[in-house]
């Protein structure tokens, strides 16, 4: 009896091995909610489309939530429907955190391309909204040269 106990014992998994390998799986289902959180929220930016309504649950970003749902990220759909309130990655302020990572994400990526041109040019604008706000808008032409292709103007808008 002690021998097949030992055999049993020395033929299983490790718990630190099965405990890494638990914590790896939560890791990946995480990143795949936040995925797909950020790929709503970047699609609206990329739209000028506005986040939220009047009220809490109420906006274009939960209805691009419920469009991802029904067309089939069950992740997503087991997240908002059983997931922890506490870490559901929808409050303002978390959405206000991922759109200021993906501004400096999107400052780093210019900055890093205008580094590596051969020339830049800044463009500035700045304008009055219908209420009268001012809006400034700042732009940059970057000029590379591709190994064995030729020259190639692209334009990057920084904020």
């Amino acid at each position: 009896m002690a021998l097949e106990a030992a055999k049993s014992f020395l033929g299983s998994v490790p718990v630190d091995l099965q405990l890494n390998k638990y914590s790896r799986g939560i890791i990946e289902e995480n990143r795949k909610i936040i995925t797909s959180i950020i790929s709503c929220i970047t699609f609206c930016g990329s739209h000028d489309l506005a986040l939220r309504g009047k009220h809490y649950g109420e906006g274009i970003l939960e209805d691009l939530y419920k469009l991802r749902i029904d067309a089939g990220d069950l992740v997503l759909k087991k997240h908002i429907e059983h997931g922890k309130k506490n870490a559901s990655y929808r409050s303002i302020a978390i959405q206000n955190e991922i759109i200021a990572i993906c501004g400096d994400v999107i400052k780093a990526n210019i900055v890093k391309k205008v580094k590596e041109a051969e020339a830049y040019s800044v463009l500035a604008d700045e304008t009055a909204d219908i209420s009268g706000t001012e809006n400034y808008r700042l732009g940059c032409d970057i000029l590379t040269r591709k190994p064995m292709r030729s020259k190639k103007c692209s334009s990057d808008l920084l904020s």
